[in-house]
């Protein structure tokens, strides 16, 4: 099991290397990538939650639909592009359902993480903002 969700965390750690340096470089997050990932992490998850953890099955589904429908509602109402919102699906079916409880008794971690992506991504605006206006007096 501790084996399984080594390889679902190093993915999620890989994926999110991969897909920050190239939205930076290029401005987009390859489908194909984002692809091959969720493809090893349905086949990882299938493993888990048969072998494992099969009490967690139900948490698994109810965090991932909650964060399907937000990645769904942030891309239709522009707040997110669409890798982005794909990236969180992906990250939604790697992340294992063990860690749904890190902070317990609140189950919903990956909730948690929108939220962090959303002040990282406020304080990058800040910080981005603050350089510009003080490059531009000089």
């Amino acid at each position: 099991m501790i084996t399984i969700e080594i390889a679902l965390i190093t993915m999620i750690v890989a994926i999110g290397l991969y897909a920050t340096i190239s939205d930076f470089i290029t401005g987009l997050i390859r489908n194909k990538v984002l692809l091959v990932a969720l493809i090893s992490g349905i086949i990882l998850d299938s493993c888990y939650y048969a072998l494992y953890c099969q009490d967690l099955f139900r948490s698994f589904i109810i965090n991932f639909a909650v964060l399907f429908v937000v990645a769904i509602v942030l891309f239709i109402t522009h707040i997110w592009a669409g890798g982005d919102s794909k990236l969180l699906i992906t990250i939604g079916v790697l992340y294992p359902a063990r860690w749904y409880y890190i902070f317990d008794p609140i189950p919903y971690s990956l909730l948690l993480i929108i939220i962090f992506s959303f002040i990282l991504g406020y304080l990058y605006l800040l910080a981005d903002t603050a350089i510009n206006l003080f490059n531009k007096k000089k």
